[in-house]
């Protein structure tokens, strides 16, 4: 069965609840997938766009857009060219027998051309060293190319269009392949003791059937003894489904999930930190928690029902086909 789960942009925008909302998605790229950067990333771009277009059209001029668009032959960008950038003070003393006015003419046209009067520059400095260092525990992973082209242009100007290209890649990493990777472990409700329980007990019921099975043929049993395939094949295809979908259907039904270890350490965590507290919240130290999202909600009633048609039509199928043979005594 399919169903539809909201897509990126609801989680990123907090439309999602527990157990698919902004705060279980962060926990999960910070603890299970070690990509928080992408997240981090991608607001800082939001609320830095969103500033820097606020400013007043004089100070946006100090920094234009870059006139070239990334690409492979960006990595022929001159990065060395960058620490020949042209200071205040040596062009001050360049001309020692130039006029007053000419030397404060000079300074000032330097000074709108300098990278340090460029509207939030600073900034811009500590997100190349935050996003783009090659020692920064932050260090996104793009393309090569992508990152020359970054570090370049951002040494040049304060643009929000340098970084355009790098939040849109961040964007797509985290729509194509982490959010595909969060809801699969989202939706569990177990951990993995609990998917090792429902495979040996698929596997259990799997060999009561063989057993069962071949005791009535060999034995020339009553065929209708063979009726004990239907509990065990139904048994085993339960719980294989259930094991795969990693879901507790008995904790579904009543709206409950396990809490993954990601989240586990991370409120642990949180409580070793404010150890000040005289009470703890039973609730939030639990790893026991309800489900809110509807949509998730949802999708354990319609997996329910799923499994438990197949597992019964399966175990039908089989039963009839079991017992139709006949290998008793004439």
């Amino acid at each position: 069965f399919l169903i539809q789960f909201p897509i990126i942009d609801s989680i990123l925008k907090g439309n999602t609840c527990q157990p698919i909302s902004m705060r279980e998605f962060k926990l999960y790229l910070q603890n299970k997938e070690h990509s928080a950067e992408n997240l981090d990333f991608y607001y800082w771009y939001l609320d830095y766009s969103e500033r820097f277009y606020n400013l007043p059209e004089h100070e946006r001029a100090c920094s234009q857009p870059p006139a070239d668009k990334p690409s492979v032959a960006s990595y022929a960008l001159p990065l060395e060219a960058l620490i020949k950038q042209p200071s205040i003070r040596s062009s001050r003393h360049s001309d020692e027998t130039s006029t007053n006015v000419n030397t404060e003419k000079q300074s000032t046209e330097i000074n709108e051309k300098d990278p340090r009067n460029q509207p939030f520059r600073e900034e811009v400095n500590a997100a190349l060293r935050t996003f783009f260092n090659y020692d920064s525990e932050k260090e996104l992973n793009i393309d090569g190319y992508l990152r020359r082209y970054i570090v370049y242009y951002a040494n040049r100007t304060t643009h929000p269009d340098v970084f355009a290209a790098c939040h849109d890649k961040v964007y797509q990493i985290m729509e194509q392949s982490s959010l595909r990777s969060f809801l699969h472990h989202a939706l569990q409700n177990i951990r993995y003791d609990g998917i090792v329980f429902r495979y040996s007990m698929g596997l259990f019921f799997l060999l009561a059937v063989i057993l069962i099975l071949t005791l009535t043929f060999v034995f020339h049993t009553v065929r209708w003894y063979r009726l004990l395939v239907f509990p065990c094949v139904f048994g085993c295809i339960f719980y294989i489904l259930s094991g795969r979908a990693g879901m507790c259907f008995r904790r579904a039904l009543r709206n409950k999930r396990q809490v993954p270890l990601y989240e586990l350490d991370q409120e642990h965590m949180d409580d070793m930190k404010n150890q000040k507290r005289k009470t703890l919240d039973i609730e939030s130290i639990s790893d026991i928690k309800s489900i809110i999202d509807p949509h998730v909600l949802n999708y354990n009633k319609l997996l329910f029902m799923h499994t438990f048609s197949v597992a019964a039509l399966t175990a039908l199928s089989v039963t009839v086909m079991a017992v139709s043979l006949t290998n008793e005594p004439e």
